[in-house]
């Protein structure tokens, strides 16, 4: 194995005497991530019917009357059905248990605005480096 120069670390040993290598620690994060994400959820094991009390098959929110100065509250509204499309697929002809229904989308969708907030952990201020500084809004910019 040809030597390092002086002062360079061999790549994928520690640094610091530590035992903790950047390999080690990065293969143990992907490991753990796929042993968590693969697997865990089982579409078959979810709750059949939901229970409707938090859902918008109780309620909705929709815009109220309006106010003396234009402005319209929000209001509670009536719930939405839960449908089930058959017509998209030809082959059916009988409506599916559903225990038997197999989802085809599932969304996700972060609003806390922490995730804007200097605090965050997922800030990632290595990349300013690339900041263009010929932008348009490159004076409203921190």
């Amino acid at each position: 194995m040809p030597q390092q120069p002086f002062g360079e670390p061999d790549e994928g040993t520690d640094e610091d005497g530590s035992g903790f290598s950047r390999r080690l620690v990065l293969g143990a994060g992907v490991a753990g991530g796929l042993a968590v994400g693969t697997g865990a959820l089982d579409p078959a094991e979810a709750r059949r019917k939901p229970d409707g009390r938090h859902t918008t098959l109780a309620r909705t929110l929709v815009k109220g009357p309006k106010g003396k100065l234009g402005y319209r509250p929000i209001v509670v509204g009536p719930g939405e059905p839960h449908i089930v499309r058959n017509e998209m697929v030809r082959q059916l002809r009988r409506r599916p248990a559903p225990g038997q229904r197999r989802g085809i989308l599932a969304m996700g969708q972060l609003t806390d605005m922490h995730v804007l907030d200097a605090q965050s952990p997922a800030r990632v201020e290595f990349l300013d480096r690339y900041n263009d500084p010929d932008s348009a809004f490159a004076s409203v910019l921190p």
